[in-house]
Order: structure tokens, then C-alpha cells, then sequence
């Protein structure tokens, strides 16, 4: 049998990240000479500081609970499609609607990489929400897999490390609180528009009554914010479960009127370099020169290791003649085409204002 190495980087020490995996075992069945290939899992530590925001995302996903193939092409209406499965699929005991689940096509599927909702289950369908994707070359014969989404009770669970609970509901009497960005406003400087809190009874909304949360869906391949009070002790926000393989496709969407902030999260367990990314044209706008008039979209960073709320990018990156530079005029714009971004980031990208608004599409594929 073949056998072959995973080489790993781990995350730098100096930003509080460490990396840790279980690789990839390939095991040789010696009665049937078989192959047997496990999934990759792993962990990421983020230091979380007190009287601070930390940004972050969720580089891990959850278990594969189903996976299956087309019967027939998408039948779509609207903002919703009909998905009909080979075979008898194996549902019983399964539902991915009241837990909120996502639909992934995987493979050479042209939908490789979007991520959707399952809003409805049958005997032999699946029913999926297109608010958030495209299924333009999907077809009969794609394979899928079925997979729960991170919400606030699974990535949070009572007595996680990470969060110190709130004695009470007001705002006085708040411990750390979950803060998700903006996502629907075609401006710039976007503040987080939703806020989250654990009391001894469950998460809840920072809205009028006080909602039940904990079934809240963290939005897939995007950041958000974990708030620590001043006065309390640091924590680690620690990620884990299974590794992504595949491709992931975001859309970044654009205004007319301007230019426009998509808030976004590194869904790699491991530092990408900038070249690394995939991000660029059509996807990613590039800038005629360095001069700030010329300037087309921008990749904004965050350094969690000094304390701030509501903070302000640490460095800003955009593309010219194929490569990236730092947009640091001190320093003659130097070359970032090797910067790296951490494993579990929160970034966010500044499309530049276009005629006719719309998205792009931006696609990126692991190196690993």
C-alpha cells in the first residue's frame, strides 16, 4: 500500500493560536486488502482578551450526517429548489429541518463549494434555500453531502471555556456577549447589527423579551465578534471538529452607490497566504496603480492580541498588476503576496462600488 505524509504548519505561538490535528490514516484491511480513509479532525485556539473584541470564525464544520447523489437536474422556483435523491435515502431518525441544517455539493459538481439550507425533507427529496448560492450546472448524478450548522448551543455549550455567563439580563450585569455583523447593508464601517448572552438559563437575544437563542445559526463562512467585559479573566475561544476538504464559494456583494463591506472568515484550520487565496479577477477588483483614486477592492485584517471594541483593522491589502501589497505608504507599499491570514480569522472585503451592483463570486480551494 501506498503510503503518504500530511505536513502541517502550526499557527504562530505569538498570536496565541495552536493548531492541532489528527492526520490522516490511511489502514490497510489485511484480510481484504482494503482501503480505509479517516476524515481529518483538528483543533484552533484563539485567545480571547478581556475588555475586548475578538474576531473570529469557525474553521472547523460539523459531522457529515448524510451523504447522497441526484436522481434528476434541480427543480427550482423562486428563491427555493427540489432536490430528488437516488435510491431510498436512509432518513429515518434523521431531520435536518427543526435542527437547522446545510445541503453541500461536493465532488465535480458545478455547486461544489455553496452552501445551503434545507428548508424541507420528503421521502426522496430534499428541499433547499438559493438565497445563499448558485446551482447553475448542477445536474443529475452530483453528489452532496448534509451537514448541521454551528449554532450558539453547539459552538458554545453551557460551561464552555470561552464565555462567562451573565448573571442577569441587563445590560450592567452582562459577561461576554456574541456580536454577528451586518450583512444585508450595502455601506461601509458596518457595526454588528445582532447581539447574543448565556445566563444559567440559555442564550439569549439582546432584543425586546429576551428571546431563547441557543438554536441561533452561527452564518456559515462568515465572522463574528466574541465581547469580553472589562474585568474578567481572559479566555480561550477553542474550535474544533472536522477539517473541510473541499472547495468553499462566498458571495461578495457589491453597491452602486459605493463601495461596500463583506464581513467574511478564513474557514481553513491552518495560515493561507494571500497568494494562496484565490482571490482574485473576476472575483476580487484589482487597482490600476497604489494611488488611492485608483484603488479597487481591499482585504481589511484584525489583530485580536491588543485590547479595542469595536475594532479597527490592523492592516489593509489590495492587488495591483497580480500581486498583493500592504496599503502602507510609509513603507513604499510593500509586497504581501506571502502575508498570511491565521487560521480562523475574521477578515472583511471592501468591494469597490460597481455599475449595476450585484456579486461576485469568490471560490477558494485548500493547498492541504
Amino acid at each position: 500500500m501506498r503510503k503518504f505524509d500530511f505536513g502541517l504548519r502550526l499557527g504562530s505561538a505569538a498570536v496565541g493560536r495552536f493548531l492541532g490535528f489528527l492526520v490522516l490514516v490511511l489502514l490497510q484491511n489485511q484480510a481484504g486488502a482494503q482501503s480505509f480513509v479517516s476524515e481529518t479532525a483538528g483543533y484552533n485556539v484563539t485567545t480571547c482578551v478581556a475588555g475586548s473584541d475578538t474576531i473570529v470564525s469557525a474553521p472547523f464544520r460539523r459531522q457529515v450526517v448524510f451523504r447522497g447523489t441526484l436522481a434528476s437536474d434541480p427543480v427550482g422556483a423562486d428563491s427555493s429548489a427540489t432536490l430528488t435523491l437516488e435510491d431510498s435515502p436512509a432518513f429515518s431518525g434523521k431531520d435536518f429541518v427543526t435542527e437547522a441544517h446545510y445541503l453541500g455539493f461536493t465532488g465535480t459538481s458545478a455547486g461544489a463549494g455553496w452552501q445551503f439550507r434545507v428548508i424541507s425533507q420528503g421521502a426522496l427529496t430534499l428541499g433547499i434555500d438559493l438565497t445563499s448560492g448558485d446551482l447553475a450546472g448542477v445536474a443529475a448524478g452530483d453528489s452532496f453531502e448534509v451537514i448541521p450548522y454551528w449554532t450558539l448551543d453547539s459552538l458554545f455549550p453551557a460551561g464552555s471555556e470561552t464565555v462567562h455567563e451573565s448573571p442577569g439580563l441587563l445590560v450592567s450585569e452582562r459577561g461576554t456577549e456574541i456580536l454577528f455583523f451586518d450583512r444585508d447593508s450595502a455601506s461601509i464601517h458596518l457595526a454588528p447589527n445582532r447581539k447574543f448572552f448565556r445566563t444559567a438559563g440559555g442564550w439569549k437575544e439582546a432584543v425586546r423579551g429576551f428571546p431563547d437563542a441557543g438554536g441561533e445559526v452561527v452564518p456559515a463562512g462568515a465572522s463574528f465578534v466574541i465581547r469580553h467585559p472589562a474585568g474578567v479573566a481572559d479566555t480561550r475561544f477553542v474550535s474544533r471538529q472536522w477539517v473541510d476538504p473541499g472547495a468553499k464559494a462566498y458571495s461578495l456583494k457589491t453597491s452602486v452607490e459605493g463601495p461596500r463591506d463583506n464581513h467574511l472568515g478564513s474557514v481553513r484550520p491552518i495560515p493561507v497566504k494571500l497568494q494562496d487565496l484565490d482571490l482574485e479577477p473576476p472575483a476580487f477588483v484589482e487597482s490600476a496603480s497604489t494611488d488611492p483614486a485608483d484603488r479597487g477592492d481591499e482585504l481589511h485584517v484584525f489583530d485580536n492580541t491588543i485590547a479595542a471594541v469595536n475594532r479597527k483593522d490592523s492592516a489593509i491589502y489590495f492587488r495591483v498588476s497580480g500581486h498583493w501589497v500592504e496599503s502602507d505608504e510609509a513603507q513604499s507599499f510593500p509586497n504581501a503576496d506571502d502575508a498570511e491570514i491565521d487560521a480562523g480569522a475574521g477578515l472583511m472585503i471592501r468591494k469597490a462600488a460597481k455599475a449595476g451592483g450585484g456579486a461576485t463570486v469568490w471560490v477558494n480551494t485548500p493547498r492541504y
